[in-house]
């Protein structure tokens, strides 16, 4: 079943402060679950784990939802599909106010809701810790175990990776050119592409951390990047220019603008 979204426009727009008019009926749009199934997976665990959020959990479960509430509407005109974003966004916010020795549990019911509006339901989908890898990997199934072990993290920048989630000077933000956007390395090139279908290149060296990189129109800088067990994640100041120290800017900084955006491998 699913809910009208007409019902919490009011609440939405009061709590988020944004003019816009969704007057009259509101049409419902089905998204593609596929296209957005790393966030999903990724908030699904969020939510249903029974362990401590820990310190850097909250904010990565906000960023994760603002990321995602930025993809279901970007530049769109589908009064649906802005309301559901709004909600997205609400829900990124109770999630940063959330404790670190506390779990994502007091959001499932509305993550469950929102994710049963926007996707068509998919297996896939958890409904309770149960439905985790790491629940069903704690019984003893060998033939499991093994295959985990096989597909171990992405080690090399090399191949196609999404944009989940943007930082700019340590805010959660959504951006028309980064969010949902599709980074594909193949030395000696970048190519980051745009929901909108836009490309911008790039000619990249790595050093030591770092990629020293130039576009075709001449404009170079740098980038900082750290690749781990949770993905990839780059920095680089607004227009590009001089080497980030970190991914996180000094207290009270503002100009020129740090950009963080963390990344998952496309398989």
């Amino acid at each position: 079943m699913r809910f009208p979204a007409a019902i919490v426009c009011v609440a939405l727009l009061a709590g988020c402060g944004v003019e816009a008019d969704f007057s009259g009926s509101l049409q419902t749009q089905t998204l593609v679950a596929e296209r957005y199934e790393q966030e999903i997976k990724t908030i699904d665990r969020f939510v249903f784990e029974e362990k401590p959020l820990g310190e850097d959990g909250a904010r990565n479960l906000e960023n994760v939802l603002h990321g995602l509430s930025g993809r279901v509407c970007t530049r769109c005109d589908s009064k649906f599909l802005k309301v559901e974003s709004l909600e997205l966004q609400l829900l990124a916010k109770r999630a940063g106010r959330l404790a670190p020795n506390g779990t994502g549990a007091s959001l499932q019911n509305d993550w469950m809701r929102i994710r049963n509006n926007l996707f068509d339901d998919r297996a896939w989908f958890a409904r309770s810790a149960r439905d985790l890898d790491y629940a069903s990997s704690e019984q003893p199934e060998p033939k499991r175990i093994v295959a985990r072990a096989a597909a171990p993290p992405q080690r090399t920048l090399t191949g196609r990776w999404r944009a989940v989630s943007i930082l700019a000077n340590g805010q959660p933000r959504t951006d028309a050119e980064l969010s949902g956007s599709i980074w594909t390395f193949d030395p000696p090139r970048l190519i980051v592409r745009d929901l909108a279908g836009h490309e911008t290149t790039y000619n990249f060296n790595e050093e030591d951390g770092y990629l020293s990189v130039m576009t075709v129109s001449g404009k170079e800088g740098w980038m900082k990047f750290d690749l781990g067990e949770e993905g990839l994640r780059i920095a680089f100041f607004d227009g590009l220019g001089g080497k980030p120290e970190a991914f996180e800017p000094p207290p009270d900084w503002r100009d020129p603008m740090l950009v963080a955006v963390r990344l998952v491998a496309e398989r």
